[in-house]
């Protein structure tokens, strides 16, 4: 038989043989091991989080740069459409509403490029140049 030991933990005392510290200290060993293990598993999900988010950054940032499509567009000149006929009110005219079409559109290309070159961040400010734009000006 083995002797025993007293043994202090969280200040109780455990009166254990040899063996079953022994045995005790093996399954320690295992359980700090497995939390190393998890550990480095931890971090690998952790590390992994991290460039999943940088990717999904980037692929904002790329949408973000990117030029309108053609829905975008379709959108800006029903805007644009619907701003000049609460210019003209009720009285709309053909020969006017091109003309001032043309006029609103050069505005917005001398600020952004033509309607096919606009980057996508710039689409809110050319919503708020056409909500702001006067034909008199």
């Amino acid at each position: 038989m083995y002797p025993e030991i007293k043994v202090m933990i969280d200040g109780h005392e455990l009166n254990r043989s040899v063996e079953a510290a022994m045995f005790g200290e093996n399954v320690m060993t295992l359980m700090f091991a497995q939390a190393d293990e998890s550990s480095k598993e931890k971090n690998q999900m952790d590390a992994f989080g991290e460039a999943m988010q940088a990717i999904k950054n980037t692929i904002e940032k790329s949408a973000d740069d990117r030029v309108l499509n053609p829905e975008e567009i379709c959108e800006i000149t029903n805007h644009i459409k619907r701003r000049i006929a609460r210019c003209l009110g009720k009285k709309p005219n053909k020969p006017t509403e091109a003309m001032l079409l043309a006029r609103v559109v050069k505005t917005i290309e001398d600020e952004y490029g033509t309607l096919n070159k606009i980057r996508r961040e710039d689409l809110a400010d050319v919503h708020e140049l056409i909500d702001c734009w006067n034909p008199e000006g």
